[in-house]
């Protein structure tokens, strides 16, 4: 099965509905002297429906990349309604989508894979993703760890004392065979919480020379901002966005009860990055997203902006995947 994958990724790799328009969010207080930079007014346009996924079918976790014939997704699915696995699918839009099926499981004794990151490493697609233990679920689970799969599955990042002690997961990697950097989450609820922690969640960096068989862990390298409410319980899920000559990370926040997940910009300042204190994309009231954005997989293409994202419905809790484009001014400060 994992042979079947590898060869059809390396092949690869060689709607009418009206559009919702997203407001800018409100500042939840004036910076200070030492606060992140204001982002800008969202200008983007949502496309109204989901564009894989819904009420019947699971899809979340997008990770999306261009090929010669076009776009190729990989997300995390539910193939058999028990444990979730990673499917993939293409466009030529990148708004409508053709299923290819189940493109890797878990294998014994995991049980669940999710939160992928397809990226090529000398020619070669590559994918890094999160597996649950047999005991663990992903929406609630733990331990869960990283691990790189081509034709041969290995583990590459596990959990360890401080910020990572319950869970590795949600990577987004960028560079070179070389030189890959990575910016993922760290889970730990011990108590005391680790010092890197917030709610929980660190977003921690990781580098790797080898083509992303080995890490080397930085530590944190993305701080909430205290003085934002939806950045207190914590930061995660990042994005980096394909074709960004600043190096612009996409995070989500908002994970107090009942406040709604959303996407915001990252800048990079040094070692480190500043989020932005409005969010770049909120969920809209009474549609697909209207409890949650989370997870962005998002490019810099012909002067657009394009964002795929899990988007968490309030109606039935449905996991979709939903997209929003703009003109990619929207980044400026």
């Amino acid at each position: 099965m994992r042979q079947l994958w590898l060869l059809s990724l390396l092949a690869a790799c060689g709607g009418d509905d009206a559009a919702i328009s997203v407001d800018a969010a409100t500042p939840d207080a004036a910076p200070s002297d030492a606060s992140p930079i204001d982002g800008p007014p969202a200008t983007l346009t949502k496309h109204p429906a989901p564009v894989l996924g819904g009420p019947t079918e699971v899809a979340s976790d997008p990770s999306v990349r261009r090929t010669s014939d076009g776009l190729e997704m990989v997300y995390t699915c539910l193939p058999e309604g028990v444990h979730t696995a990673l499917c993939r699918a293409t466009s030529t839009d990148g708004i409508t989508w053709q299923r290819g099926g189940t493109l890797l499981e878990a294998t014994a004794p995991e049980t669940a894979l999710e939160g992928s990151e397809l990226v090529v490493v000398d020619g070669e697609p590559v994918i890094f993703a999160s597996t649950y233990g047999a005991t663990a679920v992903p929406a609630v689970g733990f331990p869960a760890r990283l691990l790189r799969a081509t034709d041969v599955v290995v583990d590459v990042l596990g959990p360890t004392a401080g910020p990572d002690c319950h869970a590795v997961y949600s990577p987004t990697i960028r560079g070179t065979t070389n030189a890959l950097s990575m910016v993922y989450v760290g889970h730990c609820y011990a108590d005391p919480q680790p010092a890197e922690s917030t709610g929980g969640l660190a977003l921690r960096g990781a580098t790797s020379t080898d083509g992303g068989v080995t890490w080397t862990r930085q530590g944190r390298v993305v701080v909430p901002d205290p003085t934002v409410s939806w950045q207190v319980h914590g930061l995660a899920e990042p994005g980096w966005i394909e074709n960004d000559p600043e190096g612009r990370l996409l995070v989500t926040g908002g994970f107090g009860e009942g406040e709604g997940q959303r996407v915001a910009i990252a800048r990079p300042q040094g070692a480190m990055f500043v989020v932005d204190r409005e969010p770049l994309l909120v969920g809209t009231p009474g549609t697909h997203d209207a409890c949650g954005i989370l997870a962005p997989s998002a490019r810099i293409e012909g002067g657009l902006l394009r964002i795929w994202y899990l988007a968490v419905a309030c109606d039935t809790g449905s996991l979709s995947i939903g997209y929003a484009e703009g003109p990619s001014s929207v980044l400026e400060r």
